[in-house]
């Protein structure tokens, strides 16, 4: 008995870009980066997926967290024993990668281009990996603090356009997954460019939400832009804001938060990074004053520039 796929992976519907924004600690990681991992490979056993994070170390961790599912979860284990390994299980893979057992790489299944790569493989987004082509990269917490001052939002941009090269072909998926930092970040980018586009050229499906319900009226509940945050809180009998998992994190917890670490709340509560009262430097009536240029760029959040011009001759 061979699997065959029931669609080529070319035929695949939807769009090919996905921006995944959601509350730090609602499970995003696991459910994009880890759950549906496995769904491409059960689906599509010759894929190869590329597991990109802000670093080498994090992403070996969620490849570990991947390959675990093939190694010690017993019931995936009983449905998809083809997939598994059987002996040396403690050993099976790299700490950076590892392969299906029944992958092919002379024949490759399902429209899969044939590939030298492994079923899925760590990368780091302050590094290159030239050479390597895979049907799917997922970009998983490539922004945080570490690289949101100075050069760092620009290199993580940067490294992100040059990372489309790794894909077998510019129609290949990548999805993209985190909570916002800065209001110039990486996905506030995708976002920007996005709705600079005609509808006809955009590519990119989003899925964006806060911590809490917001009120939308007559509308139905929307998660496909950055609007939300245009609309109200809903407020419980006690005015606080109503959590959307509030056996995890209950309203007064994120109330709390709100009121302890503003700044963290707005941005990795509520993917709402701008300035809005909320700074990293104390901007009061004392200001303007002179600055160093190091806090300028590591503790602004700037909302926009004013450009003067002297256009007198003399």
């Amino acid at each position: 008995w061979e699997y065959t796929p029931i669609r080529d992976i070319m035929d695949l519907e939807g769009k090919r870009r996905m921006l995944l924004l959601d509350s730090r600690g609602f499970l995003k990681s696991s459910i994009n980066c880890v759950a549906h991992t496995v769904q491409w490979i059960i689906n599509y056993p010759d894929i190869s997926i590329m597991i990109m994070q802000s670093n080498s170390e994090k992403a070996n961790l969620v490849v570990g967290e991947i390959k675990q599912t093939f190694t010690t979860n017993e019931k995936f284990r009983a449905l998809f024993p083809e997939f598994c390994p059987t002996k040396r299980v403690w050993e099976w893979g790299r700490a950076d990668s590892f392969t299906v057992e029944n992958k092919r790489f002379s024949k490759p299944r399902g429209g899969i281009r044939q590939h030298k790569e492994p079923t899925v493989l760590a990368a780091s987004i302050e590094r290159g990996m030239a050479g390597i082509h895979v049907d799917v990269i997922k970009c998983s917490d490539v922004v945080e603090p570490s690289n949101i001052n100075g050069e760092g939002l620009e290199t993580v941009k940067k490294n992100f356009a040059m990372a489309k090269n790794l894909l077998v072909a510019p129609q290949y998926w990548i999805d993209v997954e985190g909570t916002r930092y800065h209001f110039h970040d990486l996905y506030g980018q995708i976002v920007e460019k996005e709705g600079e586009k005609a509808a006809a050229l955009q590519e990119w499906k989003f899925f964006i939400r806060g911590a809490t319900k917001r009120d939308w009226g007559s509308q139905p509940e929307r998660f496909d832009s950055m609007d939300f945050l245009h609309k109200p809180e809903i407020l419980d009998k006690d005015g606080y804001a109503e959590s959307r998992w509030p056996s995890r994190f209950p309203n007064k917890y994120l109330a709390s938060i709100k009121i302890d670490n503003p700044l963290a709340y707005a941005t990795q509560q509520q993917q709402d990074p701008r300035p809005g009262g909320i700074s990293l430097f104390p901007v009061n009536h004392q200001f303007p004053k002179w600055i160093t240029g190091r806090d300028f760029v590591q503790n602004i959040r700037v909302s926009h520039y004013d450009i003067s011009i002297d256009t007198a001759e003399t």
